[in-house]
């Protein structure tokens, strides 16, 4: 997100991206902030090395936000596709994603090519966005996404500009904005060249494997709790559905 302006990302290296004049949200704002007081406090004279190693769209068992955010609104019937539906992610596994960290340790050393640079670690191969959140949709029991009429991009812009803009009145936030519009709608996969290269990064799981266990996980662990919250007529437990060890 530190490096996104809006337009298509398809393939690139982190060479080929630089952090923007402005940023569509806040929320990668503050992060590109923070990525670049790292990079200034590496000082390997003394000692001191640093490096950022970022993943793109972090998945897995055990997720409190990303995908029980999206089930929940397939499950409410509120979800459509955005757009054709055909927008392609780079994804990362949570094993991966440790594993990424892992292998930005162990470079911390002088003389290191990694040193002050950015990187992003990803299931490796990109993956069309809104096929395999269907998969997990249709999995948990929900209505197939494509089989409802979709929602095109343009009316999608306006809904969430007048969104912000009476949210800024009443000094509330909706979940419907132009930075989420923009994120669901856009290509947005990754080379991961460099990681291979300076940090010798591979992924370990690969995404139809991750995939499938976070579904699996999510139909164990998730589902019930969805469906009873459903039957009691409970709102969102976004971020509290995974307290319990599972």
């Amino acid at each position: 997100s530190t490096r996104f302006t809006g337009s298509d990302i398809e393939g690139l290296t982190e060479d080929d991206m630089e952090i923007p004049e402005t940023f569509l949200a806040m929320y990668a704002e503050t992060k590109a902030m923070a990525e670049v007081e790292v990079f200034k406090a590496c000082d390997p004279d003394n000692g001191f090395f640093t490096i950022a190693v970022a993943p793109h769209q972090v998945y897995g068992p055990h997720d409190p936000l990303f995908l029980p955010a999206l089930l929940e609104a397939a499950g409410s019937g509120k979800l459509r596709v955005f757009g054709k539906g055909l927008n392609k992610i780079s994804i990362c596994y949570v094993d991966n994603y440790c594993h990424g960290l892992m292998c930005g340790a162990d470079v911390l050393q002088k003389h290191s090519p990694a040193l002050a640079k950015f990187y992003i670690v990803t299931d490796g191969k990109e993956q069309y966005f809104w096929k395999i959140l269907n998969k997990a949709i249709v999995a948990m029991g929900f209505k197939d996404l494509f089989q409802k009429f979709h929602l095109p991009v343009w009316f999608l812009m306006i809904v969430a500009h007048t969104a912000n803009g009476i949210g800024y009145l009443l000094g509330k936030k909706f979940k419907l904005n132009p930075f989420n519009v923009k994120m669901l709608t856009i290509h947005r996969y990754f080379s991961i060249e460099n990681a291979k290269r300076d940090l010798k990064y591979e992924p370990l799981v690969r995404s139809e494997e991750g995939w499938n266990k976070t579904i699996a996980w999510h139909k164990v662990y998730w589902l019930p709790e969805y469906q009873k919250r459903c039957k009691e007529g409970k709102g969102s437990a976004i971020l509290g559905v995974d307290k319990k060890k599972h």
